[in-house]
């Protein structure tokens, strides 16, 4: 999150696993970081009586931010950017106040008066300037749902769940488009990221059924099943997987294993008058 805050440079609507693996306390990145922080806890309370502004930023910061650093209770995602927008006034205060107090400029007279001097001057327009471009680029990215998660999945890729999101609602999309060459073509784009999602995590079963189903959407029976029956390998009890293979061995006349499907369904729904119905059929 500081980080981001400091540079915030591949900014993602989804981050999750693996984009951020678990590592041992002793990583480096987990020792960095402890120390930074360990740092910021020292300089609140060095700067607490001739700079109480500085403090309060520093203060307000690790406050707002601690309650999504997964101590606490885990994060869905393990992090997200919009997370820190509370948390990111004592981020301004502090670096606002910074530029102040490094320029000299006097704080304690009624009415402040800024002068910075060249140097300060260059270096704080050059911090708007960077921060108004990264802001104003990342509007454009924003125009959809699919503009903003194709623009970020190029540095998530290795993130599940982003995977599963754009390909989810590539799906979404192909609903409204006119012709049939375009949605096959958000569908087959699709397909690749919920491949992705699954071969970075083999259990994602829900990742496993979207893919069975856009597999459905191509008229694709036979890559549809493989995709139902892992989803149901790892979820035996998953409804729409199970109905959704014994539909597919209906239609490939393999009653047999139809039946099979059918009464797990019912085994788990008992009340599930169309899987009856199905299964009468298949019997």
């Amino acid at each position: 999150y500081l980080k981001l805050l400091v540079v915030p440079y591949h900014l993602g609507f989804y981050y999750g696993y693996a984009y951020i693996e678990p590592v041992a306390w002793t990583n480096y990145l987990s020792v960095i970081s402890i120390i930074i922080h360990l740092l910021l806890v020292v300089a609140f309370f060095y700067f607490f009586k001739n700079h109480p502004v500085f403090s309060f930023g520093i203060f307000f910061y690790l406050l707002c931010i601690s309650e999504f650093s997964n101590f606490a209770i885990p994060v869905a995602g393990v992090m997200g950017d919009r997370l820190t927008f509370v948390a990111s006034a004592g981020f301004c205060i502090a670096l606002g106040y910074g530029l102040l107090v490094a320029s000299k400029t006097e704080l304690k007279s009624a009415t402040v008066k800024i002068s910075f001097n060249n140097k300060w001057l260059f270096f704080s327009m050059a911090v708007l300037v960077l921060y108004s471009a990264k802001t104003f680029s990342r509007n454009f990215q924003w125009k959809d749902q699919v503009t903003l998660m194709r623009s970020d999945i190029k540095h998530l890729e290795k993130s599940v769940q982003a995977n599963n999101l754009l390909a989810f609602n590539l799906v979404e999309q192909s609903f409204k488009l006119k012709t049939q060459p375009e949605k096959e073509k958000y569908l087959k784009e699709a397909i690749i990221h919920f491949k992705k999602a699954v071969e970075i995590y083999p259990k994602a079963d829900f990742a496993w059924h979207d893919l069975g189903q856009t597999y459905l959407l191509l008229n694709n029976m036979n890559d549809a099943l493989p995709a139902f029956l892992k989803a149901i390998e790892i979820d035996s009890t998953y409804l729409n997987a199970l109905t959704k293979a014994a539909n597919i061995y209906t239609k490939q006349n393999k009653f047999k294993e139809a039946a099979f499907y059918y009464e797990k369904v019912i085994a788990n729904d008992s009340l599930n008058i169309p899987a009856y119905s199905s299964l009468s059929q298949a019997y």
